[in-house]
């Protein structure tokens, strides 16, 4: 097989990740069975940039018993807010 055709998807991944933001890397480490690992360095750097950017927009999720809201920022990512009963 050629080396080119040898190189994976994971392999891909990686080498975005050196130059992805925080909300990328938040996306390209989401698993199976979990969001983030209770290790996961990048989770600060997603909160820091939620708690800095400015909201463009705010709208309610439809459906449910319960209030969620998805917010938009202004640099990039959205955030579905679901406050804790």
């Amino acid at each position: 097989m050629h080396a080119a055709l040898t190189f994976t998807v994971y392999d891909q991944l990686r080498d975005f990740s050196h130059n992805a933001s925080n909300w990328e890397t938040f996306h390209i480490n989401i698993k199976k069975y979990e969001l983030y690992s209770k290790d996961n360095s990048g989770i600060k750097g997603v909160l820091h940039d939620m708690a800095i950017q400015k909201i463009v927009h705010i709208v309610q999720k439809e459906g449910g018993t319960q209030l969620k809201l998805i917010i938009e920022f202004a640099g990039e990512g959205k955030a579905l807010f679901k406050p804790m009963r």
